[in-house]
């Protein structure tokens, strides 16, 4: 391993350390809410859709969409929302397990918005690569990029560090009645991973 690699290895190492004695010093209920309103600043629930050639949904959302669950379930129903709201504009999904059953899930829908798959990306860095390459020189036309708000600072920088002009959509906001620990620990580990990695 490199030593720049070691470096990264190290400051990860330590920045999980130190969230584990934040949670250990502080407590969950004390320390998540403040990393959840920090994952979540500036971006607001629903409001007006831009004018854009199209929408982008990030994958993880299918299994709890079919049983109602709430959470990243919402994702689906944004994406099926505004597709049917704008059934001209071009529909991407991205995420490797779930690409093909979102398609069949759109056709069940009756939905005749144009659809591109990306079944290949497993983590948001693919996401961003691959619908990068997926558009090519499309990428610079205006696009709306649909997740998690806890996900959206993450995701929207993978996507415009690829070059692809992306505008927040975000939903699934982790509120008072929904504060999970685990979840906003690991989110904020991976942003810190993402730019000691040059991926954001």
């Amino acid at each position: 391993m490199s030593r720049s690699r070691w470096a990264v290895a190290f400051l990860i190492v330590g920045a999980t350390a130190a969230v584990g004695a934040g949670f250990g010093l502080f407590g969950c209920h004390m320390l998540a809410p403040r990393m959840a309103d920090w994952l979540q600043a500036g971006f607001a629930p629903g409001g007006d859709v831009p004018e854009a050639s199209g929408v982008i949904v990030l994958g993880g959302g299918l299994h709890a969409f079919r049983h109602g669950d709430g959470g990243s379930g919402r994702r689906i129903a944004a994406g099926l929302s505004l597709a049917k709201r704008f059934p001209q504009r071009l529909l991407i999904y991205t995420g490797r397990a779930e690409a093909t059953e979102f398609g069949e899930l759109v056709q069940r829908s009756g939905l005749s918005s144009p659809l591109l798959l990306d079944a290949a990306a497993g983590t948001t860095y693919e996401n961003a690569v691959n619908v990068a390459n997926l558009l090519g020189p499309r990428r610079s036309e205006p696009w709306i990029l649909v997740t998690s708000a806890w996900h959206m600072r993450r995701a929207l920088a993978a996507f415009q560090r690829q070059g692809v002009n992306v505008q927040p959509y975000a939903v699934d906001f982790i509120d008072e009645t929904r504060r999970h620990c685990g979840l906003a620990a690991r989110e904020v580990i991976s942003l810190l991973y993402y730019h000691l990695t040059f991926r954001i």
